[in-house]
């Protein structure tokens, strides 16, 4: 799963793949501990590590298909789906308001604005991998 997350050049079926077979293995292996009558309790990972592992796996797949359907020009980089990301751009809110930590939602949609825009001219001088990679949105 970590994989599918990380690796930014993956191709979507092989993300898919491991994001998959992961989910696939846990519910098996749980399966058959139940079946084989040993106490999930001392023989199987927790029960919150189980959901969330299955619960990832199907978010990886949903965002798959969201972004083939609403963003297929864009590249499909989960890594950046986590709250990292989220203290990335807060600190770029803070450079176009100088150092100010609180945000109406005007100014944070007029900045957000003012942001893509810098990030698609930056994104123009910089390689396109997903042909490279075998990606198809």
């Amino acid at each position: 799963m970590m994989r599918a997350y990380t690796e930014e050049h993956l191709a979507i079926k092989e993300r898919a793949k491991l994001a998959w077979s992961s989910v696939c293995f846990v519910r098996l292996w749980k399966s058959w501990i139940e079946m084989s009558s040993y106490p999930i309790e001392s023989s199987f990972i927790s029960t919150q590590t189980y959901n969330d592992m299955v619960i990832t796996g199907h978010s990886l797949i949903l965002s798959m298909k969201l972004y083939s359907k609403y963003f297929p020009s864009q590249p499909f980089h989960p890594s950046t789906f986590g709250s990292d990301s989220c203290e990335r751009l807060f600190a770029r809110f803070r450079g176009f308001c100088k150092g100010k930590a609180s945000f109406c939602m005007l100014e944070m949609l007029d900045i957000c604005g003012r942001i893509a825009k810098l990030d698609e001219l930056r994104l123009k001088n910089v390689p396109d991998y997903s042909a490279d990679a075998g990606q198809s949105y």
